[in-house]
């Protein structure tokens, strides 16, 4: 069985790597890119990989590339969105299967994906903190 491919957008490269570490650490297979318009290089299916089950975009991604959200929709149907939102005001309208606002509390998005594509044995590790890095 192939692991649920999940799209990451976030400008900042740091939380970028650590939300795909974390995510691959509990058998996604994740990439991620700064914004929708770099994203554009990830066929909508991979032969080998299969489709993105799920795209995660931080709501700064969308004020440069929010035309582009609809065409990434278009070409990838099946996919759920999971959407970062600022700390404060009100949610942009959009797909979203799910929002998760900053700050994000301990493990919230990775517990967030696997409520929206749960996989089989995936379980959420207790003590967390961050992004979903395991606290010490």
């Amino acid at each position: 069985m192939r692991a649920p491919r999940v799209l990451i957008i976030m400008p900042e490269d740091w939380p970028r790597a650590l939300l795909r570490t974390r995510l691959r650490d509990r058998g996604y297979d994740a990439v991620a890119a700064p914004s929708l318009a770099a994203a554009t290089v990830y066929p909508p299916v991979d032969p080998e990989r299969g489709p993105f089950r799920l795209l995660i975009v931080e709501q700064e991604a969308l004020w440069q590339d929010r035309d582009l959200l609809g065409h990434f929709i278009d070409q990838h149907p099946e996919t759920r969105v999971l959407l970062i939102a600022q700390p404060t005001g009100s949610v942009p309208p959009g797909p979203w299967a799910a929002v998760v606002r900053r700050p994000v509390q301990s493990g919230e998005v990775p517990r967030a994906v696997e409520a929206l594509i749960p996989q089989a044995g995936s379980g959420v590790v207790s003590g967390e903190s961050g992004w979903g890095d395991r606290g010490a």
